[in-house]
């Protein structure tokens, strides 16, 4: 009798890490594509189906874009681009962010416009945010002088967000 088996590839590297379990295997290698292996009546071996993989989408703090042109955050910065440009995660950003990055020097406004080119990229601060902004500086989570924070967060959480990168503590 033939288990169900799953494959999942997340593109690690250049070299394959192979993880298996027995019903519901679970393996990862270096393409990014799922295979799901169910039993065939009439074959001896499981027949796979393809699914494409999910994509990480990482809300960005107008911080990160800045971090590259900065000597204490650069190496992670540009690490983490290197990974979107491969293909590991999407980014957003929001129009706080865009309005942020207006007081920024040159080359990092001109970054932000590079890696934000598409306009789906850029969230905006919808009246459900807002309210969950306004909610955040109310139990106090922060304070109103970083009220804009509150709207980071709030955008990222309205649109199901569960990952905020930046470089501010």
């Amino acid at each position: 009798r033939w288990g169900r088996h799953s494959l999942i590839d997340y593109g690690v590297g250049g070299r394959s890490n192979k993880w298996t379990r027995s019903k519901g295997s679970t393996r990862i290698s270096s393409r990014r594509t799922l295979f799901e292996t169910t039993p065939c009546a009439r074959s001896p071996s499981p027949m796979p189906r393809r699914f494409p993989m999910k994509i990480p989408t990482l809300y960005l703090y107008t911080s990160v874009i800045g971090g590259g042109f900065d000597d204490e955050w650069k190496d992670a910065t540009l690490e983490l681009f290197r990974q979107a440009a491969s293909g590991f995660y999407r980014l957003v950003a929001s129009v706080v962010a865009v309005r942020e990055v207006q007081g920024a020097p040159p080359e990092v406004r001109r970054h932000f416009a590079t890696t934000f080119a598409n306009p789906a990229q850029i969230y905006e601060l919808t009246d459900e945010a807002e309210s969950l902004a306004q909610a955040y500086l109310a139990a106090g989570v922060v304070t109103p002088k970083y009220a804009d924070d509150a709207r980071h967060v709030a955008i990222a959480s309205v649109h199901g967000l569960t990952i905020i990168v930046s470089w501010n503590f």
